[in-house]
């Protein structure tokens, strides 16, 4: 297997070099592609990802690998190949090599492979010239041997502590507060993508001086990197859909446990988040259960939840982040509220993600314009954040709003990333939580909320004392025991998993958007002897938005001023302010649902569009109609709605709160008129 050329183009590989020093190495894949390895004398001085059955593929990594190394032949080179798909297609393959210690790359001490001669003994040698794709391609399929390296959505990612991130290295910066030992996911800059580059790959120019062609080592040239950072597509570079809030469900029912990445999940598990956390029983019996139950629970003893069904969301709130890698779609957002400041609901936040999380989550703010929303957002999917928490929604302030109601009903989040003009759609895997006292929620939120409702009986509850409660320092205790805590929700839903998912008494009950939370979480609480959390939703009614309160005065007030008959919203105003007693309360309702200040009357545009967000809602038994009055103006109208039931506190809605339902709202005034259109 020689060759006339005398020279190699790897300087340190002899010109002597035959079939008897070339060992190739595949690895093992499901998919029609495998990654192949050509070594020399235990050095790797080629890599390729190709189709073993195409000889087009072998052809050309025979050719990459003779214009490597001369003194090669090509079709021994294709007859190694063959005998290396052979062996692949009987079950053998190349020996997998011994899976290295798991290493947390948030660890300052974690090594990078600079210097280390070893590792750069195993880097894959491409060779630069004029054919720049051939390049881009090598230095790609490289980067599957960059041990700390990830991808998500379509960009390169590792995992950083969020104390070591340079600035703006951390998607969302000040606008979302992050604890430094919080691992984080950053995305890599361009300089990053050069500095792995050299560590999975050694480069060459060629030099022909006309006497002898000779290898000189060689940067990496930034139209390579360039092209690598945008590529896209990452064969063989491990995906990450985030990071795990410590040991974790899978969907299969088994416990997460083992730090480092997972495949199953594509979650990489934090070595501190499952440091201390013992054993979960394989097959809980019902004394497990009761006994994780009881463990669990009893952490929230001292807590004045407004009913026991409040009791039972706070541990729906527990289980939902110990398994949200178990269930597809999105979760609900758990809202823990008071009706009077130093209620405890802070603490009872801090406790839930001290067991759940291990270390304080990753907070933000609720206010803001609805972009400046989005972009935290899309900050938060980019990071992989497991939790995240709105905190002290405040006085006065209102929850909610388009992105952050498009956020709680998706599990795919695509959204302008911050600063560029880019859009990154990736993975929506958190968790979310918000307090306050006494929140409003807007419109559309409460039917994506699960509340955690305090209601403290003490005028001055600040002034209580420690020896009121059984845990005098409740945080110290959480965190002295998060392992056994943590194992015991593991266990409760390992023996919901190991008895078959059953549906508890009474049945299952869905909330609408969130089938698969409620199949899992919902059913493991009320399986476990909990009243059902999704009881908490009643008092959701007393939520509402001011502007939502103001819909029923205003559906009569139209239709007492319309008789049927419809009207353009400048018509409405008009009516309006010509004869204010007679409708004094439409004039007040109009104001409420649009937000204005007192006195004052919305222009016919704002009162077009806030009726437009809710046409077809039935309330009272009515609803607002639209129609077009031509030359591009649209006429409102009140009618009954067909059909229209009362809302009750069972059946097809909770206490009033629509939401949790078998089937999908029907709109019975749903109209073929644009979006948009007034």
């Amino acid at each position: 297997m020689t060759s006339d050329a005398p020279e190699s183009l790897p300087a340190d590989v002899p010109a002597e070099t035959d079939a008897a020093d070339l060992t190739l190495h595949a690895g093992r894949t499901r998919r029609q592609t495998t990654p192949v390895s050509a070594k020399l004398d235990g050095r790797t001085v080629h890599a390729d990802t190709l189709n073993l059955t195409r000889a087009a593929d072998r052809r050309r990594f025979a050719a990459d690998l003779v214009e490597l190394c001369p003194a090669l032949d090509a079709a021994a080179v294709d007859e190694e190949l063959l005998r290396l798909r052979d062996d692949l297609t009987a079950g053998g393959g190349s020996p997998a090599d011994p899976a290295p210690p798991v290493q947390d790359p948030t660890d300052p001490t974690h090594p990078t492979g600079h210097g280390d001669a070893a590792a750069e003994d195993e880097r894959v040698v491409i060779v630069l010239g004029t054919a720049e794709w051939k390049a881009n391609e090598q230095a790609v399929a490289a980067l599957a041997n960059a041990p700390d390296l990830f991808k998500m959505g379509d960009a390169l990612v590792r995992v950083i502590r969020a104390g070591d991130a340079e600035p703006g290295e951390v998607p969302g910066g000040r606008r979302i507060a992050r604890p430094d030992e919080s691992p984080a996911v950053a995305a890599l800059k361009p300089a990053h993508t050069r500095d792995t580059l050299t560590r999975v790959a050694a480069f060459f120019n060629v030099k022909d001086d006309g006497e002898e062609r000779r290898a000189v080592p060689a940067h990496p040239p930034g139209w390579l990197v360039g092209a690598v950072h945008l590529a896209g597509e990452f064969p063989g570079v491990r995906p990450l859909d985030g990071i795990a809030a410590g040991p974790v469900l899978r969907p299969d029912g088994t416990v997460l446990h083992i730090p480092g990445y997972d495949p199953h999940t594509r979650l990489y598990v934090p070595p501190a988040a499952v440091a201390g956390v013992p054993a979960v029983p394989d097959q809980p019996t019902p004394a497990d259960v009761a006994a994780a139950v009881e463990l669990l629970t009893d952490v929230v003893c001292d807590f004045p939840f407004l009913n026991d069904a409040h009791r039972a969301a706070w541990a729906a709130a527990v289980l939902t982040v110990i398994a949200r890698p178990a269930f597809d779609g999105p979760t609900p957002l758990f809202l823990i509220d008071a009706n009077t400041p130093s209620a405890g609901k802070t603490l009872l936040a801090d406790v839930t993600l001290l067991i759940a999380l291990g270390r304080p989550p990753a907070v933000m703010g609720s206010g803001g314009s609805d972009e400046e929303m989005d972009k935290r957002i899309t900050a938060l999917a980019m990071a992989g954040d497991p939790v995240v928490q709105l905190d002290n929604i405040g006085a006065g302030d209102t929850l909610g709003g388009p992105a952050l109601d498009r956020a709680l009903t998706a599990d795919v989040w695509s959204g302008r990333v911050l600063g560029e003009s880019r859009i990154y759609t990736g993975p929506l895997r958190a968790v979310w939580f918000a307090t306050g006292n006494n929140t409003a929620l807007s419109a559309d939120t409460p039917r994506r909320v699960v509340p955690i409702r305090l209601e403290c009986p003490h005028e001055r509850p600040e002034d209580r004392t420690p020896a009121e409660f059984r845990y005098a320092d409740l945080k110290g205790y959480a965190a002295t025991n998060r392992g056994p805590l943590l194992a015991a929700g593991l266990t409760w839903l390992r023996g919901y998993f190991t008895a078959g998912r059953p549906a508890p008494p009474g049945g299952r009950r869905v909330l609408g958007s969130f089938e698969e939370w409620s199949r899992l979480v919902r059913d493991a609480v009320v399986w476990a002897g909990l009243p059902d959390p999704l009881d908490a939703r009643s008092v959701l009614a007393d939520a509402a938005d001011p502007a939502a309160d103001a819909l029923p005065g205003a559906l009569h007030g139209l239709r007492a001023m319309t008789g049927g008959e419809g009207l353009p919203a400048s018509a409405i105003l008009s009516r309006v302010a010509e004869n204010p007693a007679a409708h004094a309360d439409l004039r007040d309702a109009l104001q409420a649902l649009c937000d204005c200040r007192p006195g004052t009357l919305p222009d016919p545009t704002t009162l077009g569009k806030k009726l437009a967000t809710v046409r077809g809602r039935v309330c009272g038994g009515l609803a607002l109609h639209r129609q077009s009055g031509g030359g591009g103006v649209m006429k409102w109208s009140v009618r009954p709605a067909p059909g229209a039931v009362a809302p009750s506190p069972s059946g097809n809605g909770v206490g009033g709160v629509s939401g949790v339902t078998d089937a999908p709202p029907h709109d019975p005034f749903a109209d073929d008129l644009p979006d948009g259109t007034f």
